[in-house]
């Protein structure tokens, strides 16, 4: 049991952060955050469901960055070609 705990603690210590997201959509049912993600993955991104906002929402961001500069490229580069709505999430 404490062997499965510590295996189950290391994967989570060993997950990287990534501050920034670049949301491309956020939906109240869930079943149509699944679906953008698997658009997204055919499309080559790495798309993740972040949890639930205060509004109910469950944001869909289609990547991940760690720093400002590389989202903000991203970003742009995402706005004109997939959503010019996409914007930047900042976890803190």
């Amino acid at each position: 049991m404490i062997l499965v705990f510590y295996q189950r603690l290391k994967l989570i210590l060993q997950k990287p952060f990534y501050k920034y997201h670049i949301i491309a959509g956020a939906f109240r049912l869930e079943s149509n955050a699944n679906n953008l993600i698997s658009n997204l993955c055919k499309k080559g991104y790495n798309p993740s469901k972040l949890p639930v906002n205060d509004k109910g929402l469950t944001p869909v961001s289609f990547d991940n960055f760690s720093n400002r500069k590389d989202a903000v490229i991203a970003l742009r580069k995402f706005q004109s070609s997939e959503n010019k709505d996409a914007w930047i999430f900042e976890i803190e």
